[in-house]
């Protein structure tokens, strides 16, 4: 499997090897942590691109929208 990995992972992947197995699983907890949050951000993307053309950004109205709900004048 260590063939389909890149440059960089092969070295990310030996210089976890000396770490304890403590600190390795962290590492490897966060790394998996991060591609879900890229995976879900994707997929919103997609969705997002899949919705149709977007509308520009009346930022007038979004200001006055937040001080409605504030509360603000």
């Amino acid at each position: 499997m260590t063939s389909l990995l890149t440059k960089a992972l092969n070295e990310a992947s030996r210089k976890l090897a000396t770490l304890p197995e403590a600190e390795q699983d962290a590492v490897a907890r966060r790394l998996l942590d991060q591609l879900d949050r890229w995976n879900a951000l994707r997929a919103h993307i997609q969705s997002a691109e899949a919705s149709g053309p977007s509308e520009p950004l009346d930022i007038e109205a979004v200001i006055a929208e937040a001080r409605r709900r504030r509360g603000k004048p």
